[in-house]
């Protein structure tokens, strides 16, 4: 393979990333060599190694290499299942010594490979640019060496100038105006979103500012309006005051009458605070009588709430009592019921015997009167034969007797 027979578009710019583009390795590696450390999830060159060492396929001859972030996000995406056989709980560690064989692995800057990936693509799709400003970095080094020589790239991405306005585009310092150019009509569509957003900003605080105005103007009215009112009260009280001493300087009698006054004015306080006092003592026995009225009602609630459950269970056990009966005597009129159909079968059975028998009987009846008869009809006939012998004997003798 030729060192620009490329087929991906970027490698990984850190070690927390998945794992090494195989092609940006093979810019100064032999396939050979890098073979022996593809991920066999991604075929890509192994980022922190691990070794996939289940119990169910430790006959695999070949070794079971992956990425450790790559192992990590397939287990993630596939319910915790192992990418060479399909059980849960697979188990890995990580392969150090491979680390460092990988880690020993000579490398080019990756922001050039992508920038000689773009070159690339350019020259075979004929697209127009400039190429001979873009700056080239020459870094040639092992792998372990590549993360502190891409805080210094040349070739270090550099944020777009209308990052703040929401270009979030990253390219190296010598793509920067090619974008700026290539992006204008972007980036004055971003400005203006970005103006009318900042504008909707405004004319909302505006809004609330007027309703924090208009607040703080009623607020200012209300405290005036007080201010006029304390102000009036505040005359009020001192002409008052005046009038009070005018009158205490006019009338020592006034003050005398004033000072019975006040103290008749704290006889009758005195007299209200006893009945005050009173009235407490009287609400305080009022309310220790509606505690106590309480106590009992709940007692009594209680109290009643147990009867009403002491009735509801033996309501239940009588019910459960008759249930019970019911089925005894359900039991027992079934058992009856069996007795009266196995009498009326016996009672059946006999009657059909009695039946039977009763025909016996008359027909042997039929038979005898019939035979008894038949007798009775011979015995006729040979009696009457017998007379008719006796009469022709009698006859006969008679005739002898005469001759």
């Amino acid at each position: 393979m030729s060192k620009k027979e490329v087929k991906t578009e970027e490698a990984p710019l850190s070690s927390d990333q998945s794992c090494f583009d195989k092609h940006w390795v093979l810019q100064l590696n032999e396939k050979e060599q890098v073979n022996h450390f593809i991920c066999l999830i991604c075929k890509q060159v192994a980022n922190r190694p691990v070794d996939i060492d289940c119990p169910e396929h430790e006959d695999t001859e070949e070794p079971l290499i992956a990425g450790e972030n790559c192992l990590k996000q397939y287990l993630k995406n596939n319910n915790n299942t192992c990418p060479v056989q399909p059980h849960d709980g697979p188990r890995y560690s990580k392969n150090k010594p491979l680390k460092k064989q990988i880690d020993e692995l000579n490398v080019i800057c990756p922001h050039q490979f992508q920038q000689d990936l773009k070159i690339t693509k350019n020259e075979e799709g004929e697209t127009e640019g400039k190429t001979s400003q873009i700056p080239n970095c020459n870094f040639k080094g092992k792998m372990k060496e590549l993360s502190g020589h891409l805080d210094s790239c040349p070739l270090k991405p550099v944020a777009c100038w209308f990052q703040t306005f929401g270009c979030n585009c990253l390219c190296a310092k010598g793509e920067l105006d090619s974008h700026l150019i290539s992006e204008m009509k972007q980036h004055f569509d971003l400005v203006i979103k970005y103006k009318e957003f900042l504008q909707q900003k405004i004319w909302h605080y505006e809004e609330e500012l007027k309703k924090l105005q208009n607040k703080y103007t009623l607020e200012s009215e209300i405290k005036n309006i007080n201010m006029l009112n304390l102000v009036n009260e505040n005359k009020n009280l001192k002409n008052q005051l005046l009038q009070c001493r005018k009158d205490r300087v006019d009338s020592d009698a006034y003050k005398q009458t004033l000072i019975s006054n006040v103290k008749k004015l704290n006889e009758k306080v005195d007299s209200k605070n006893n009945e005050i006092e009173q009235l407490k003592t009287g609400i305080k026995l009022k309310d220790n009588e509606i505690d106590m009225i309480r106590q009992e009602k709940r007692k009594y609630s209680n109290e009643v709430e147990s009867q009403r459950k002491s009735v509801a269970e033996k309501e239940k056990q009588t019910i459960e009592q008759y249930t019970k009966l019911l089925k005894d005597k359900d039991e027992q009129i079934k058992l009856k019921d069996n007795e009266i159909d196995m009498i009326r079968q016996e009672k059946h059975k006999y009657s059909n015997e009695v039946e039977s028998q009763r025909k016996s009987v008359a027909e042997k009846e039929k038979k005898t009167i019939e035979q008894h008869t038949k007798l009775l009809k011979d015995k006729d006939e040979r009696i009457d034969l017998l007379q008719k012998f006796m009469s022709f004997i009698l006859l006969l003798l008679f005739c002898v007797a005469f001759k």
